[in-house]
């Protein structure tokens, strides 16, 4: 695996996710274990991975010193252990190291549907992390699709939902539109197969226009602090 390539998809995932690159590298790390038990058929294997600041992958096998060897893919014997180090003590543990370009093509696969789900979750909990703080704020949006039950709001980062029963009779939405929304409330149940879900409401905002002089903010005060609608965002 090609570190200098390595890094700079870390660095992508995080900065176009939003994704902390701890969080990227472990979820790497969980991947490249469930690969390597898969191919070994050893469910139960004990995997260490070590991934430096250059990206350089390094993979080993741990086998438990004992005795008596009891589960031959979890142990090995002292006599066994002390041919590859003569330190190697009773209970320590013998690193057999794995050659991670070695790994065939279904256990690379399985590592990069494993990374992928797992890149997945942490972008949803990153989004939610954001929205939950912005509980009662204003957020600027655009309409991406009117649809006959639901009109679809791009926040940029995310989608929002807009119900037909919290759309306003009397308004006339369009693609392109530029909207505003405030967030009411954030939570991590799946509606529209979209997660996690954010209701928003105009009328609970803490940080909105004024009232009056409201400038070039005039239209927004107009449409959305007298037209009372919701907005699910996702």
């Amino acid at each position: 695996m090609n570190s200098n390539n390595f890094v700079k998809a870390i660095e992508s995932i995080e900065n176009d996710r939003n994704i902390k690159k701890e969080v990227v590298i472990e979820a790497l790390k969980e991947a490249l274990t469930k690969a390597f038990r898969k191919q070994a058929e050893s469910p139960d294997a004990n995997v260490k991975i070590d991934i430096d600041s250059d990206g350089n992958i390094s993979m080993f096998q741990e086998f438990k010193v004992v005795e008596n060897v009891e589960f031959d893919e979890l142990e090995i014997s002292l006599d066994d252990a002390k041919k590859f180090n003569q330190n190697l003590e009773l209970d320590d543990y013998y690193e057999e190291e794995i050659d991670v370009d070695e790994l065939g093509r279904a256990a690379a696969l399985i590592a990069k549907n494993v990374l992928k789900q797992k890149i997945r979750e942490a972008e949803k909990q990153a989004i939610y992390d954001e929205y939950i703080d912005k509980l009662d704020e204003m957020v600027l949006g655009n309409i991406e699709s009117v649809e006959e039950k639901f009109i679809v709001v791009n926040l940029g980062k995310t989608l929002a939902i807009m119900p037909k029963a919290a759309q306003s009779p009397n308004d006339h939405y369009y693609e392109g539109q530029k909207i505003r929304v405030v967030i009411t409330e954030v939570n991590k149940d799946t509606k529209y197969n979209v997660s996690p879900t954010i209701t928003v409401s105009p009328r609970t905002a803490k940080k909105m226009p004024p009232k009056t002089g409201c400038g070039k903010f005039y239209y927004f005060c107009n449409y959305y602090i007298f037209n009372n609608y919701k907005a699910i965002i996702s």
